[in-house]
């Protein structure tokens, strides 16, 4: 599994240090996509399923704190992407951002454990470029499960798009989630 996670971080570091030239026009949105790292298939979730949220919307944790990994891709050039937790909290030093600063700057807010808001923000690389793509690491705690995740992301033209509501859920507590194992 560190393995499989590492390969992972390394090739969204790759895709997050990627750059582009400025484009004068952008009319799509950016992709988002979510992985839950957890022992029960480390399911994926995407943008391009639809805004609607998918009966398997969900992924099992046998215990907290819960890690996912979010990748955010523009080829018009990413502005910037907010995770939204509730009821839990980031873990600060698991938060791991690439493109690093001083390119990101990376926000938590909010206080207590009823939620709270992960936003990060880029800066073009150099006049005439922008980021195409943006990866974040982080991990959830919260009192216990389950709990849900909002994500949305902005690219360089103003563009806005979000991903469905994904919820981290107890092994079987009667919900299918996606890579489970049949639990419900």
């Amino acid at each position: 599994m560190k393995t499989a996670l590492t390969i992972l971080t390394l090739s969204g570091l790759v895709l997050a240090g990627c750059t582009g030239p400025e484009v004068a026009t952008d009319g799509t949105p950016p992709g988002i996509t979510l992985t839950a790292f957890n022992h029960a298939g480390n399911p994926v979730f995407r943008s391009s399923e639809g805004p609607d949220q998918p009966r398997d919307a969900c992924a099992d944790f046998a215990s907290l704190p819960a890690r996912f990994a979010l990748s955010v891709a523009d080829a018009g050039g990413v502005q910037s992407a907010e995770v939204h937790v509730f009821p839990g909290q980031f873990d600060p030093t698991s938060v791991a951002v690439g493109p690093g600063a001083p390119e990101s700057t990376v926000a938590i807010s909010g206080s207590g454990s009823s939620s709270q808001d992960l936003t990060v923000t880029l800066s073009p690389p150099s006049p005439g470029t922008v980021r195409t793509g943006l990866l974040i690491l982080f991990d959830v705690q919260a009192p216990g499960l389950p709990l849900s995740l909002n994500i949305g992301a902005r690219d360089t033209h103003g563009n806005f798009t979000s991903l469905y509501q994904v919820d981290a859920r107890q092994p079987g507590d009667g919900v299918g989630c996606r890579g489970g194992h049949g639990n419900g």
